[in-house]
């Protein structure tokens, strides 16, 4: 948008129900000065995380505008997600996270410490039941790959390549 003078901000037809989270995110901090006070930097932070989708919805839906665009983007992100549900996947049945070693091959990913296992879990035992895969909680991973199965789904009908079954069969499992 800053770079392109012919792209101009578009509409998106979300602006109604946008305006209203967001409205309702900034009334709650306004709402309750005593808990904001306890928690302003991580309020600000996940404030701030929060618009930045807003953001990425309109720009989105600014610059990407031919069909061929959206299904190429549908297929990096199913594509992205199957690898990552693989992984997941061999998590589950092994308890190895290849994502906790990912600093071995990208040094700039280093984290100091840590196992990688959030420690809510440990405590009670469950880790090994539940996949964390790329994501903080298993129930983020879960609900991320939930949410790319329909378009894996899109991909495999409009497309009938097999690859793209596999990814769908992948995202559900």
């Amino acid at each position: 948008l800053l770079v392109d003078p012919r792209i101009r901000l578009r509409r998106t037809g979300f602006e109604g129900p946008v305006a209203v989270i967001v409205a309702a995110a900034l009334a709650s901090i306004v709402a309750n000065p005593d808990r904001v006070a306890l928690f302003s930097s991580n309020v600000e932070k996940q404030l701030m995380f929060f618009l930045s989708f807003v953001l990425v919805i309109y720009i989105m839906a600014s610059v990407i505008r031919r069909l061929d665009s959206i299904d190429s983007l549908a297929k990096a992100l199913v594509g992205g997600g199957a690898v990552v549900s693989f992984f997941a996947i061999i998590e589950g049945r092994t308890g190895v996270n290849v994502f906790n070693h990912l600093d071995r091959v990208i040094p700039e990913l280093a984290v100091g410490g840590g196992s990688g296992e959030p420690e809510a879990f440990a405590k009670f035992g469950t880790a090994s039941l539940r996949a964390f895969g790329s994501a903080q909680h298993p129930i983020a991973l879960s609900a991320a790959l939930v949410m790319l199965t329909p378009l894996a789904v899109y991909l495999a009908t409009r497309y009938r390549q097999r690859r793209w079954f596999a990814c769908a069969v992948l995202l559900a499992a």
